[in-house]
């Protein structure tokens, strides 16, 4: 998995509070998304991140379930599973069978893990919702145009589902004009996590080695 990939599946987690000036609609929109989201005490969900270069081409895909209980998230892929709680994270490279341990810095990772819900918040300038219809369901579809607190990127925009508030799909250019799409289904808010959900439980990994990197 390259480390673009990483840092898109990272951005499902984590945002920071920063609002510009955007289109009310557009934002009482995602407010309402970013609302359900932080009454819940359980999130699971289901993604799929596409990746292509700067040209169009060489896609790459990645699938995966990811469980979210408000700064604390856990997913799992092909290649690799994470667990975050809030101020730890592990990262499980199964191909190697090797896990690092880490308190990542708000450099590194932002300080509110609440993921695409909350990525209209950090630095983006939002537009007019538009209908349109994303995978098959009725959405709204805002672009969101990047400020200068956010020139990591080029452009964005979200799609959410018009009957539940639901978040259905992000887009994302970067500055080198790479794309990553995120497309979520199953979203599913009635769960209950336990604390434990989101810590690595070495006994259920004999024989993984550990690299404390704190």
């Amino acid at each position: 998995m390259n480390k673009k990939l990483i840092i898109a599946l990272s951005l499902l987690f984590f945002s920071v509070a920063a609002f510009t000036q955007s289109s009310s609609e557009a934002k009482n929109i995602l407010d309402k998304t970013y609302n359900d989201y932080l009454k819940s005490n359980g999130i699971q969900l289901n993604f799929k991140v596409v990746t292509t270069d700067a040209r169009g081409k060489n896609p790459y895909t990645e699938k995966g379930v990811a469980k979210i209980k408000r700064n604390s998230f856990t997913f799992s892929t092909e290649n690799i599973n994470v667990w975050y709680d809030g101020k730890t994270q592990w990262w499980l490279m199964k191909d190697v069978n090797e896990v690092n341990i880490s308190n990542p810095s708000n450099q590194d990772l932002t300080s509110s893990p609440t993921g695409l819900l909350g990525l209209y918040k950090t630095g983006f300038t939002l537009k007019a919702p538009v209908s349109k219809t994303v995978n098959g369901k009725s959405a709204y579809v805002i672009e969101m145009i990047p400020t200068v607190q956010r020139s990591d990127f080029k452009a964005a925009s979200v799609a959410v589902d018009k009957n539940n508030n639901t978040l259905l799909q992000v887009n994302l250019t970067l500055k080198d004009n790479m794309n990553i799409k995120v497309d979520i289904s199953n979203y599913n808010a009635n769960y209950n996590f336990n604390d434990s959900t989101f810590v690595f439980n070495k006994s259920l990994y004999p024989g993984v080695e550990i690299v404390d990197l704190r």
